[in-house]
């Protein structure tokens, strides 16, 4: 049988993954809803770039 500690490690691991995840699901349904966020972040990566050319 596990020990105490083992055990609140196990349940410290899955709820960091739980968080991991739902953070990616949050983010990937945001991207997918507005796909302008990524066109206007490269836009302005290359705006950024020939202002400093």
């Amino acid at each position: 049988m596990l020990g105490a500690s083992e055990l609140d490690a196990a349940f410290i691991g899955i709820v960091l993954l739980e968080g991991a995840f739902v953070s990616w699901l949050m983010a990937r349904s945001r991207r997918e809803r507005d796909p302008g966020l990524v066109h206007d972040a490269v836009r302005l990566g290359l705006r950024a770039s020939r202002r400093r050319a």
